[in-house]
C-alpha cells in the first residue's frame, strides 16, 4: 500500500509523518470519500473518488509518493496511472453543506 511507502519515504528522508485529511459525501448506504495528505509542506490529493475511506486515503499517499519519487522507476497499475496529481499549497477550502469532513492524523 502507498501509505506504507509513503511513511517510510517520510521517515528516510527525516520529515515528520504524513497527515491525512477526507470528506464524505453522499447517503450513508452509497457514501464516496475523497482524501488528501499532507507531507513535508505540501497537500496531495487525487482528482477521483473512492468508495470506501481506506482507499481514498491510499490514493492519496499515492499521488505524494509518485510525486516525490517522480524521477524513480516506480511500477503502478493501470488505476494507478490514471489518477491525476495535483499538489497544492495549504491553504483554506470551502466545503459543501451536504458533505462531512473526517481529519485524522494516521
Amino acid at each position: 500500500m502507498y501509505k506504507t511507502k509513503l511513511q517510510e519515504l517520510c521517515h528516510k528522508r527525516k520529515w515528520g509523518l504524513p497527515r491525512y485529511s477526507a470528506m464524505k459525501d453522499g447517503p450513508d448506504h452509497i457514501p464516496s470519500f475523497k482524501a488528501s495528505v499532507h507531507v513535508n509542506g505540501v497537500i496531495f490529493t487525487s482528482s477521483s473518488t473512492s468508495s470506501s475511506l481506506k482507499e481514498a486515503k491510499n490514493k492519496a499517499a499515492m499521488v505524494a509518493f509518485l510525486s516525490f519519487c517522480s524521477g524513480s522507476s516506480i511500477q503502478t497499475s493501470e488505476q494507478d496511472t490514471k489518477e491525476q496529481i495535483r499538489a497544492v499549497k495549504p491553504q483554506g477550502s470551502s466545503i459543501p453543506a451536504q458533505s462531512s469532513v473526517i481529519i485524522d492524523g494516521e
